[in-house]
């Protein structure tokens, strides 16, 4: 009996589902900024003003069966500075009347950074119906990690 109790603790833990998150840390001193739950198919995207071109861009991210970031998609206003003019091999480039869509991306990232910037600029995470300012909430001036814990 004492060998089964030992045998059903050490296997009861395995049986249960790891589960794994986004986390989104400040660099400097390890603050969590933002963390939530994620499983394969997860999407969320991200959103800043370009520097040079002070427009919008839009990241489109999807969790992938290994828990690593895709970056499937992605939104800006025009062929400014910095901007691609041509697609990625198998990806697909469309102009529109509000942006362009370049889509069929599949950009595989283990963890990626961002930097935050002045008060007045940009930087928006968005998970599900969650927005998150991220310069008000992690302060401006800062750099942030994004990964998968778990």
């Amino acid at each position: 009996m004492a060998f089964l109790a030992l045998i059903l603790t050490i296997l009861i833990p395995l049986a249960k589902p790891r589960r794994h998150y986004l986390v989104v840390m400040a660099v400097d001193d390890k603050e969590v900024i933002f963390r939530a739950e994620v499983e394969e198919g997860t999407r969320f995207s991200t959103t800043f003003k370009h520097s040079v071109q002070l427009s919008d861009w839009t990241d489109f991210y999807e969790i992938t069966e290994d828990f690593k970031f895709k970056l499937y998609e992605t939104h800006f206003s025009d062929f400014g500075w910095g901007f691609p003019s041509e697609p990625d091999p198998g990806a697909k480039m469309e102009v529109t009347d509000k942006y362009v869509r370049y889509f069929n991306m599949n950009r595989i990232l283990v963890s990626f950074r961002v930097s935050v910037t002045t008060a007045t600029d940009t930087h928006l995470l968005e998970f599900g119906a969650t927005k998150v300012d991220l310069i008000k909430k992690a302060g401006p001036g800062r750099l942030l990690e994004f990964r998968i814990d778990g």
